[in-house]
């Protein structure tokens, strides 16, 4: 259980993520969470920090999909609003949203990477289907009451400290 829930690295914030590494790495695909990694919990409001990362993403040449268990009126607002491609209702951590993304997309699981801020969701999926991981600490302490169930499985077997400021690191 250890190899699936162990992110290969883990940051405090999305934009902390260092973009020409992932390049340097031969990285080009970006497969992100939404919720609590790019927007907090119930918002569409992307923090200013996260939509320059994205763009400079784009800039750079990475090609960027949204890959979110939640419903479609939340995640693909989010998706035209950053430009980007996306699935909604992804069942992570299991293989539904993947193989839905790999049937619209030509999508080189060599060079992905899945990032997002829970381990039992967004790393494990990662994981699973042999992707590099990231994750980010949330960017807020308010979400729905499976996920803080799940977050208090996470800090057992983790023993990491997360993060709740939201600060601007």
């Amino acid at each position: 259980m250890a190899k699936l829930t162990t992110p290969c690295l883990s940051v405090k914030k999305l934009w902390n993520i260092d973009l020409d590494e992932l390049k340097r790495q031969g990285m080009t695909i970006l497969l992100m969470d939404m919720d609590n990694t790019i927007v907090p919990w119930h918002s569409f409001v992307v923090p200013e920090k996260a939509r320059q990362w994205v763009l400079r993403a784009k800039k750079l040449g990475f090609d960027i999909y949204l890959l979110s268990n939640n419903v479609h009126s939340r995640v693909l607002p989010l998706a035209k609003d950053l430009g980007v491609e996306a699935v909604a209702n992804a069942c992570k951590p299991w293989r539904r949203g993947l193989r839905r993304l790999q049937k619209l997309y030509e999508i080189d699981l060599a060079r992905a990477v899945m990032i997002g801020d829970q381990v039992f969701t967004d790393i494990v999926a990662g994981n699973s289907w042999g992707v590099k991981t990231i994750l980010v600490d949330p960017l807020v302490r308010r979400e729905g009451r499976m996920t803080w169930f799940a977050r208090t499985l996470e800090k057992g077997i983790m023993k990491r400290k997360i993060d709740f400021s939201g600060g601007e690191d």
